[in-house]
């Protein structure tokens, strides 16, 4: 887990002093306080502020020339795992140290451009950075990638082992492509092909192992059947390449499919006896009847115009109880200017919140027998567009009653006002709409800001 890096070498870094002047920084290997900077910290990006920033410590330091070499020891946390791969991947590989100077040496370069040389300091952190201030500051792997090929050899064989795990292969086999030298990506496609061949013995001995986009899936079964049919109810609708062998089926040839894969025998049944039989006897056919209905149900109340739906918005919840939304209010958060060299203050959010709460809405609607006798998709299909509609229309209803609730004054909020309050600066004159009123009512709103709400 360890790799080695230069962290620190005597090129000059252009750097500004308090004045304003341009002057080149210079660190000077040989002043480095080696002692001191042995266990210091590694981190992501110069963040000393929090234990998650660390991803190692050096484990040794030496001098070689006019460069600082640090042996990089990394963490085993898993959640930096991915922050190893890409050092390994040569994608994070720029460092830059934060140090602390004890003697400064003033001078001048070849060309007169004044310099500062540390010569006694120490390093107190080093980071891995998108930009580094020193070009030369690297891994060794992405200087050399032949250098150190061998310095993530123990991370490799853990993943290699991990994967196999997972993938259920057998020790030895993991132990084989270990011994092989194998990299992760051989090791990943080997384990693949093991899983493909154990799937391939485990349909031939007999086991139930439905392909999911097979037609031996009930479930792909059923959903092909009721979008063929559901090409009777809507001309336009493209049918999924499994669907289209069953288009043009009336429901008792659909029936009639049912029974047959159910290992049922249709032998002199007649239409109604089909459907009777494959309603009573199979799940299937009653599960793409449901299938069906809910497409166009479904596709008719996506279609239903819904224009006051655009002022709220859609969430999931797990369970009946209150929930509590909280909102973010930037209105606070003033950006300030910040002088060279000075700290970024601090701001914060004003967050509020608001609960509310889920409820069970709904009603039966039967497809009857007699309805599928007579092979009426065309009906069927009118009822579940109107069905539809009709869900759109109660959701509609849902939210103008939530806004007019309380005489117009809409719902209670947080605050105990309500949400058209005078208050929260959304309430103007009252009145007949008119250029007047209706103007009032735009600046009003202009001037709201989100804690208002």
């Amino acid at each position: 887990m360890t790799i080695e890096a230069v962290i620190a070498s005597n090129t000059p870094v252009r750097r500004r002093d308090a004045r304003g002047g341009e002057f080149l920084e210079i660190l000077d290997p040989a002043g480095l306080d080696i002692a001191t900077t042995r266990g210091a910290s590694v981190l992501s990006n110069h963040n000393s502020g929090s234990l998650d920033a660390v991803l190692g410590s050096l484990d040794d330091v030496r001098i070689e020339g006019d460069q600082v070499i640090g042996r990089v020891r990394f963490s085993s946390r898993p959640e930096i795992a991915a922050v190893v791969q890409d050092v390994r991947d040569g994608i994070l590989r720029s460092l830059s140290v934060g140090y602390a100077v004890d003697e400064w040496k003033q001078g001048k370069d070849a060309s007169g451009q004044r310099t500062m040389t540390a010569v006694r300091w120490s390093i107190r952190e080093a980071s891995f950075v998108a930009v580094p201030a020193d070009p030369t500051a690297r891994t060794r792997l992405a200087n050399d990638p032949t250098l150190f090929d061998g310095c993530f050899t123990y991370l490799d064989e853990r993943a290699i082992h991990s994967l196999g795990q997972r993938a259920g292969a057998s020790q030895q086999r993991i132990d084989a492509l270990i011994e092989l030298g194998a990299t992760i990506e051989q090791a990943r496609a080997a384990f693949l092909n093991d899983m493909l061949d154990r799937s391939v013995t485990v349909r031939s001995n007999g086991n139930t192992m439905h392909n999911r986009n097979s037609l031996d899936n009930p479930e792909t079964f059923q959903r092909a059947a009721a979008e063929a049919m559901y090409t009777r109810i809507n001309a336009t609708f493209t049918p999924s390449p499994e669907a289209r062998q069953f288009v043009g089926m009336t429901c008792a040839d659909v029936a009639r499919e049912c029974l047959h894969r159910a290992g049922v025998s249709v032998m002199g049944m007649t239409g109604p006896s089909v459907i009777t039989r494959a309603l009573q006897t199979t799940s299937d056919y009653p599960a793409l009847l449901a299938n069906l209905m809910n497409k166009s149900l479904r596709d008719a109340y996506v279609a239903a115009p819904g224009g006051i739906r655009r002022i709220a918005k859609q969430t999931e919840v797990n369970d009946f109880r209150a929930k509590y939304r909280i909102q973010i209010d930037h209105g606070g958060f003033v950006l300030e200017q910040v002088n060279e060299s000075a700290e970024y203050p601090y701001g914060s959010f004003i967050d509020s919140k608001e609960s509310y709460a889920i409820d069970t809405y709904g009603k039966i609607f039967s497809i009857t027998r007699k309805a599928l006798i007579n092979d009426d998709l065309g009906g069927l299909g009118d009822v579940s567009r109107y069905l539809g509609f009709a869900a759109a229309e109660f959701e509609r209803q849902a939210l103008v009653n939530l806004l007019v609730s309380n005489s117009g004054s809409g719902p209670t909020m947080s605050d105990g006002q309500t949400l058209f309050h005078a208050t929260h600066g959304n309430v103007g004159t009252g009145g007949v709409p008119s250029e007047t009123t209706l103007s009032e009512a735009r600046c009003a709103f202009r001037g709201i800001v989100s804690a208002d709400f």
